[in-house]
């Protein structure tokens, strides 16, 4: 009888093995699906501020050159004599604020790219140097 005991208790104890074993698979399935919700929503969030964005910039860019567009338009006349002469005097101010911040621009991407290749090739020579740890009779120094 004691056998019989015994093997009921092995038999009830692997069902609540397989009990808990099902539950777990079940809570990592709803954290997967709860995460997937929570990414959803959040792409759904960022594209809504993305074309906010993208409806701002423009509207922010016709009121920058509304903005600017006075200066020469009220000072050039007193200043210059003439309006075609202040417009032209600002315009070039803007070309060469453009051109030195665009060089600039230029070499910090420049810079960056050397960067990026540097750390790619470390990650070649790392791996490189973890594939000779894993070929037998190499020491790995």
């Amino acid at each position: 009888m004691s056998q019989a005991t015994d093997r009921q208790a092995d038999e009830s104890l692997g069902a609540l093995g397989r009990e808990v074993a099902e539950d777990a698979v079940r809570l990592v399935r709803a954290e997967i699906d709860f995460a997937k919700a929570q990414l959803k929503a959040a792409a759904l969030r960022l594209l809504f501020a993305l074309v906010l964005l993208a409806i701002a910039l423009p509207l922010l860019f016709i009121g920058l050159i509304e903005a600017l567009s006075a200066v020469p338009a009220h000072y050039s006349q007193s200043i210059f004599g003439n309006n075609w002469l202040g417009w032209v005097l600002f315009g070039g101010l803007f070309f060469v604020l453009a051109f030195v911040l665009g060089g600039i621009g230029t070499i910090a991407v420049f810079r960056t790219l050397k960067a990026g290749k540097d750390t790619v090739n470390t990650f070649k020579e790392d791996a490189e140097w973890a594939k000779g740890l894993t070929k037998r009779g190499n020491s790995g120094s």
